[in-house]
């Protein structure tokens, strides 16, 4: 994903002279903010191009955020005991079934919107491994919104494991809306009617 690489490498220089944004990245979280521009930019720029088909975005928006987001972790905090029961077969089908409702909400929040971008406004550790990362949205070069991103650095490998959005925490407005579910009608029609609600594009 050469654009990505890209991406990465303006960031980079821009947060070694931009000193008073510097001032509010913790250095130890630095990787993370940069990633999270990368992968924002990216997502914006496949949503907002209209010169893609609709088939090749999702195709691209699929493969970005399957990347992106640590599926397996942010499916086991969303599903709680109901993910510690489920057997392989049905934690592997829930996964995809995740990854795929999350990226048609995450479409829901951003399409027929006016063209936004996202700028690290700033980062900090939250233990050895995760850090909160905040972005400013902008549009028509105004500040019209703020998104928190909670990010893993795995040591070889990052991954974005929730997003704040108005103040809600993607991963507890999914908790609330899937336990319950799981508990009455059990895991396997939790999964299917995930399955129907997931709009193909």
């Amino acid at each position: 994903m050469q654009k990505l690489f890209a991406a990465v490498v303006v960031l980079a220089l821009s947060l070694t002279a931009a000193q008073s944004l510097a001032n509010r990245i913790d250095p130890q979280a630095r990787d993370s903010a940069i990633y999270v521009t990368a992968i924002s930019n990216e997502a914006v720029e496949v949503l907002y191009n209209p010169e893609i088909s609709e088939r090749i975005r999702s195709l691209r928006l699929n493969e970005l955020f399957a990347e992106a987001f640590g599926a397996e972790f942010m499916s086991k905090m969303v599903l709680g005991n109901h993910w510690d029961k489920a057997k392989p077969r049905e934690k592997a089908r829930f996964r995809d079934a995740f990854r795929r409702y999350l990226i048609n909400h995450l479409r829901g929040k951003l399409e027929g919107s006016t063209p936004m971008s996202f700028h690290v406004t700033g980062a900090k550790m939250l233990d050895h491994q995760d850090s909160r990362v905040t972005t400013s949205v902008v549009q028509f070069g105004l500040h019209v919104g703020e998104v928190g991103w909670l990010v893993r650095d795995l040591g070889n490998d990052i991954e974005i494991i929730d997003i704040v959005i108005r103040g809600a925490s993607v991963v507890q407005t999914f908790q609330g809306e899937f336990r319950g579910f799981a508990t009455r009608e059990g895991l396997g029609a939790l999964i299917s009617a995930m399955e129907e609600k997931i709009v193909v594009h």
